[in-house]
């Protein structure tokens, strides 16, 4: 069974160690007495550690390929944010036996990830003094983005065409995701019931954290399912400003997202000199208007640790597009008819 006092514990062990530059450890959930389970995984991370740094850069990654996912599934570093400490984190429901490669970082039965996140980044922002803490993700990385950073007062997400509630997105992926992590449940919706995987009622509740909501045009099926839900779910409230929605189209119809829709985004979050809307909307239009172009934000992938699958937005794209049609070839089962009612 997950023990968060056993999962502090070993966490903070592994942070005093860390060497400044690239670093990848596991963090146990469970003691040495203990046998390990699917309620029981460790978690995986990879830090880029500045010392000195007082921003912290998150990224938390979309679908992965289902025969690659038991190695560990990691967004590149951004070398054009090398003034800031980056941890990238693996979903550690991609761990668990079955027939899905998108897992939300919404945890399975018994284990509770977005809690264990929770309390993770907290110490990491404890153990480096962090000052800002940028949340970033796409598609499903977008979604535990949102969920990460709204539990951060304070943070900034930045996401693009992200999911805001699983049980709206392609009904065969969820489906997947909710039989082999969740299998005493019958229908999509009910994951509202187990876990966190409503980033709209989250947030219509109310928010302390800033949103840089990215949405490409080209993209019918996240405007239309999950940023116009989430824009009505917070209509009204008092924080509604502190989200910026950006809509544009850069030449892709369907999922993809370039890497100039986000680039310059996340270069204003780190250096924006607050955190309110006002500032970080005019350091992103001083940025845009530079003579310089748009840097390389494509992840790296590390010589010495090729075995992580490194992804960035087109790669999570085209992997989850790839699984829409795998799932889609599945449609005639009873279960799959079911969920696409």
């Amino acid at each position: 069974m997950t023990s968060m006092t056993t999962f502090v514990r070993n966490l903070r062990r592994k942070l005093a160690t860390l060497a400044p530059g690239d670093n990848r450890f596991n963090v146990a959930t469970q003691t040495m007495l203990q046998p390990r389970g699917l309620d029981s995984l460790p978690i995986q991370f990879r830090v880029r550690l500045v010392p000195g740094a007082t921003r912290m850069l998150v990224t938390l990654h979309g679908a992965a390929d289902p025969a690659r996912r038991q190695r560990g599934v990691f967004n590149g570093f951004n070398p054009d944010l090398a003034d800031c400490t980056q941890v990238a984190v693996s979903d550690p429901s991609l761990q668990v036996p079955g027939d899905f490669g998108i897992a939300w970082f919404a945890g399975h039965q018994g284990f509770d990830t977005p809690a264990l996140l929770r309390r993770a980044f907290a110490e990491m922002v404890k153990a480096w003094s962090i000052e800002r803490t940028i949340f970033f993700g796409t598609s499903g990385g977008g979604f535990a983005a949102l969920a990460q950073s709204h539990a951060m007062p304070g943070s900034i997400a930045v996401v693009g065409n992200p999911q805001t509630r699983i049980a709206r997105y392609h009904a065969p992926l969820v489906a997947a995701y909710r039989q082999a992590c969740w299998p005493d449940l019958a229908d999509n919706a009910d994951l509202d019931g187990v876990t966190l995987a409503d980033c709209n009622a989250l947030y219509g509740a109310g928010f302390r954290n800033l949103v840089v909501y990215i949405q490409s045009l080209g993209d019918k099926h996240h405007r239309r399912a999950h940023m116009l839900p989430f824009a009505a779910a917070i209509a009204g409230l008092a924080q509604a400003d502190r989200v910026l929605f950006h809509s544009d189209f850069h030449g892709l119809h369907g999922h993809g997202l370039p890497r100039e829709a986000y680039a310059d985004w996340l270069r204003a979050a780190v250096i924006s000199p607050t955190t309110t809307p006002a500032d970080l909307l005019d350091t992103w239009h001083a940025l845009r208007r530079r003579a310089a172009p748009v840097p390389d934000m494509a992840p790296q992938r590390d010589k010495a640790a090729a075995a992580p699958v490194a992804e960035d937005a087109a790669t999570s794209a085209r992997l989850e597009a790839w699984l829409v049609r795998q799932a889609q070839a599945k449609t005639s089962s009873p279960v799959t008819a079911k969920e696409a009612a």
